[in-house]
C-alpha cells in the first residue's frame, strides 16, 4: 500500500489485462487474481479519498556522473600506481 497513485493504476491495467485473457473466469488463479484487482481499486480510492499519503520516491540512487567520477579517480590512481611504482619512470 501507500505507493503512487500512477504506479497503483499501472498496477490495476497490467492486472485487468492479465484477467481479460482468461480464458475461465471461475478457476481459482482468476479469483485471486480478481481479489488482488479488487485490492488494487481500494487502494487507489484510499489515496484519492485522501486517506492514505502516496509515497514519495526517494531520492537515494548516486548520478551517474558520480560513478564516472569515481572511475576515473581510481582509473588515474591505478595509472599512477603502474607508472611509479612499476619502474616505468624513464630516469
Amino acid at each position: 500500500m501507500a505507493r503512487s497513485r500512477k504506479d497503483a493504476e499501472l498496477e490495476l491495467d497490467r492486472l485487468q489485462s492479465m484477467y481479460r485473457s482468461m480464458p475461465n473466469h471461475k478457476d481459482d488463479a482468476a479469483q485471486q487474481l480478481a481479489a488482488k484487482i479488487k485490492k488494487v481499486e481500494g487502494e487507489i480510492a484510499a489515496i484519492a479519498s485522501g486517506q492514505v499519503k502516496p509515497a514519495k520516491k526517494s531520492g537515494g540512487a548516486v548520478p551517474i556522473f558520480v560513478w564516472v567520477l569515481i572511475a576515473l579517480a581510481l582509473g588515474a590512481l591505478a595509472f599512477a600506481g603502474a607508472y611509479f611504482g612499476g619502474n616505468m619512470v624513464q630516469t
